[in-house]
């Protein structure tokens, strides 16, 4: 693979572990609150839901950093589709910026994986 297509994977990668993170065990942060723009009451009563949502992220950068890893370049493109098609749902149903910050690194990670793919395999 190219180092591009490696280096924006490893962003996306970086990038779910972080949501993991702030959902799994800094939900309640005031800093994590700020960031997602929720009140204390909310981020108490949506606890249990941020760290489900949690682990689904980190499923994603487990399973995204392992394909990158094998150099298993189908499962590493359809994890970073999979990654993409979460973000523009997160898009849609809550926030739009979620677009810009999960399914574009994704799908700029995606594209360069696709064409390093097409003109050098790793």
């Amino acid at each position: 693979m190219r180092l591009a297509a490696i280096v924006l994977t490893c962003l996306v990668i970086l990038l779910h572990v972080g949501f993991a993170v702030a959902e799994m065990a800094y939900w309640q942060h005031p800093a994590v609150m700020e960031r997602f723009g929720t009140s204390p009451a909310f981020a108490k009563a949506s606890a249990v839901l941020a760290a489900n949502q949690g682990i689904y992220n980190a499923l994603f950068a487990a399973a995204t950093a392992f394909a990158l890893l094998t150099r298993n370049r189908s499962m590493l493109l359809v994890m970073l589709a999979c990654i993409v098609v979460a973000g523009a749902y997160g898009a849609y149903s809550v926030k739009p910026t979620i677009f810009l910050v999960q399914s574009l690194p994704a799908l700029l990670a995606f594209f360069a994986t696709w064409v390093s793919g097409n003109t050098a395999r790793a």
